[in-house]
């Protein structure tokens, strides 16, 4: 077989490779899985913070994980866009509770690790501010 041939051969054999992996991925599902804790509304019922736990297999921890959505909206497959830290909710002494329409507050434990606390999301011309505080140990 001439070298133009087997260059042929192989470019073709790697983009057949490449679109099955981009196939096999479009139309896995997610390997996480998220297991609301608690959902709790703002005080004009606009907004609601949800805790949530998310599992992504063997290979990682529990985690817990709060999003801030509008009050209609379900909770989607991906990670919380607020507050993320290590552990399971029951175990993180984690509480959420709104201080107004468009404030909320966030207490954990310190005894676990934080990986995401956002101070402020954006929804359009709206800004939630989110306060933290840790637990006594």
């Amino acid at each position: 077989m001439s070298r133009g041939l087997t260059f042929i051969w192989s470019a073709l054999l790697a983009l057949l490779m490449a679109v099955c992996s981009l196939l096999l991925w479009l139309l896995t599902p997610g390997l996480c899985s998220n297991e609301i804790y608690q959902e709790v509304l703002s005080p004009d019922n606009a907004y609601k913070a949800v805790v949530f736990q998310r599992n992504c297999g063997v290979t990682t921890d529990f985690s817990t994980q709060v999003s801030v959505l509008k009050a209609s909206d379900t909770l989607p497959d991906r990670a919380g866009n607020v507050f993320i830290m290590d552990g399971p909710p029951e175990q993180t002494k984690i509480h959420v509770q709104w201080e107004a329409d468009r404030s909320l507050s966030i207490t954990y434990s310190p005894e676990y690790e934080v990986f995401r606390a956002r101070e402020r999301l954006r929804d359009f011309l709206t800004v939630i501010t989110i306060r933290y505080q840790q637990t006594s140990p």
